[in-house]
């Protein structure tokens, strides 16, 4: 009969346990991550600061420390998306994104000082234009956003108000021509040059536009979906 040896069992018994409980381990968890609150993009932990209570990766440290060294917070809070609109405060500072394509603006800040009221009262333009204007004058309501823009929409901003712009010197031209040498021809293309002029403006440099302002908040048209999705819903 085998002689059994309390002190080899139960080191045995200790050796199946801990070979046990290592095929049980889960396999390590991938490094943390977080979103940057200034730029929208998810970035390691590791490769954050905090700055005022928010998250800040290393692309963006430069700016929001020149923002906090010109008195204002690190990080702008107040913005959020519902269905298609950007929701923000009356005034506000949008995040250091492109409004446009989501890509980072680099620090560029766009002011736009939007107007709107109830589409109802656009009925007294058939009464009188000059009624229509003292009245939208008095019910509109006003907000102040600074968006962001990437480089290439900045750019394609640009060239718009540099065609539009010149569409309205080109119809002064073919206004001043008419007068000259009395031919409605040019009359024609003067007025075609400074419909288009406008027009072409809006549709080409347009950034965001008041889909509606309250007392407090403003909703806004305009910004991609990309941008968009990195918000909080609107509560």
């Amino acid at each position: 009969m085998l002689q059994r040896f309390p002190a080899i069992d139960n080191f045995r018994e200790f050796i199946s346990k801990s070979w046990m409980d290592s095929q049980a381990t889960p396999p390590p968890l991938p490094p943390k991550t977080i979103v940057c609150n200034n730029c929208g993009t998810t970035v390691p932990v590791a490769d954050t600061i905090t700055l005022q209570n928010a998250a800040v990766c290393a692309a963006c440290k430069p700016i929001v420390v020149q923002r906090m060294k010109e008195g204002a917070t690190a990080v702008q809070s107040g913005v959020w998306r519902e269905d298609n609109l950007l929701v923000t405060m009356k005034e506000a500072t949008l995040p250091d994104r492109c409004v446009k394509c989501n890509a980072p603006a680099q620090g560029y800040l766009l002011l736009r000082k939007l107007t709107w009221h109830p589409p109802g009262y656009y009925f007294f333009i058939l009464l009188n234009l000059l009624i229509y204007a003292v009245v939208a004058m008095i019910v509109s309501k006003k907000a102040k956003v600074q968006v962001g823009l990437c480089p290439v929409h900045r750019k394609k901003r640009r060239n718009g108000l540099f065609v539009a712009w010149g569409l309205f010197i080109a119809s002064i031209f073919c206004f001043t021509l008419a007068g000259v040498f009395r031919s409605g021809e040019w009359v024609t293309i003067g007025v075609i040059c400074l419909i288009a002029s406008p027009v072409y403006g809006i549709i080409k440099c347009r950034t965001v536009s008041a889909k509606r302002i309250d007392e407090s908040h403003a909703w806004m048209q305009g910004a991609c979906p990309e941008y968009l999705d990195t918000l909080p819903r609107w509560k």
